[in-house]
């Protein structure tokens, strides 16, 4: 059991580490392929970006 949680633990920090975010696995893009991870623009903001689940119906 500690070496799962030593293991959750490790994947937590070096998800912190990286840049982007998760966005779960229920967001499509406009062309609707599914969207796990985002990384930001050049302002390093998200703005404009849009992933949702709406996308993946179409």
């Amino acid at each position: 059991m500690l070496k799962h949680i030593a293991a959750v633990a490790a994947l937590a920090v070096l998800l912190t580490a990286c840049e982007g975010r998760f966005v779960g696995f229920d967001n499509c893009s406009a062309d609707g392929s599914v969207v796990w991870w985002e990384m930001p623009n050049s302002r390093g903001s998200y703005e404009g970006l849009d992933n949702n689940p709406q996308n993946c119906r179409k």
